[in-house]
């Protein structure tokens, strides 16, 4: 799991969490607490802040609906308080309740700050896990606008062309990314997929080697590989590239 470190300076500029990005098909629900801060407001109850971190400290235990409930009082102490809001939503991610996350990723985005472009990611994946995959290529759009260097908004973007069947669209997502990170094993990956499905098998082999040399545990690039090599006419190397599929992900055999 990918985690980038967001340095939050709301409010009192104290606060610091790790804000999970999107990696892959699904977004993870777990958010991290760095630093935990509890504070005690003036009136001498317990702080958004504190709220906020009592939520986190249930999601890290795998409590979600506690830590939801928490995120709801630091949201209702503080509207304006843009983590909670986020944190709700990655709970709410990690629960499947996409529509919902959606909702305070909504609210997030209204109030802006440090975490925005991470947001439009997170709430990109969240449409496409509804199959709203227009609204999703919207939001990386939004995330890539913001930061033209973000790589993980190229990646997902480009899955997203592919699931449309837009192929030369992801396929230049994936050149941005490649162009950006020479080592994203993914990026390959899913240009190889592209290229494959646009038949030219040869510049998806290439694809899957570079691949497969950058993380040999890629199983899915190992069997994609098996099926353009068949195609050519290569069987010998497409079963061992069969076989070593299976050997990595019994899911694939």
């Amino acid at each position: 799991m990918i985690e980038s470190i967001i340095r939050q300076y709301a409010k009192n500029r104290r606060e610091i969490q790790i804000f999970p990005t999107a990696v892959g098909l699904a977004v993870a629900g777990l958010i991290v607490s760095v630093v935990i801060l509890f504070f005690i407001g003036d009136s001498g109850g317990i702080s958004a802040y504190a709220h906020n971190d009592k939520g986190v400290a249930f999601t890290n235990r795998e409590l979600p609906l506690a830590a939801i409930g928490e995120f709801d009082k630091a949201i209702e102490i503080d509207p304006t308080y843009t983590q909670a809001y986020i944190n709700r939503g990655l709970t709410y991610d990690g629960l499947g309740e996409f529509q919902r996350a959606i909702e305070d990723y909504d609210k997030a985005v209204k109030l802006g700050g440090p975490t925005l472009i991470q947001v439009y990611l997170t709430r990109g994946v969240a449409y496409r896990n509804l199959d709203r995959l227009q609204r999703a290529i919207a939001d990386f759009g939004n995330a890539i606008r913001l930061d033209p260097t973000y790589i993980q908004a190229y990646i997902s973007r480009g899955y997203t062309y592919f699931e449309l069947g837009q192929y030369q669209p992801a396929i230049e997502d994936y050149d941005i990314a490649i162009g950006l990170d020479p080592t994203s094993a993914k990026a390959y990956e899913h240009r190889g997929a592209a290229y494959q499905n646009s038949g030219e098998n040869l510049q998806a082999i290439e694809d899957y080697d570079k691949a497969i040399g950058l993380d040999p545990s890629l199983g899915r690039a190992y069997l994609n590989r098996s099926i353009a090599l068949s195609q050519l006419g290569r069987l010998t190397e497409a079963n061992a590239d069969k076989a070593r599929a299976c050997t990595l992900n019994k899911q694939l055999c």
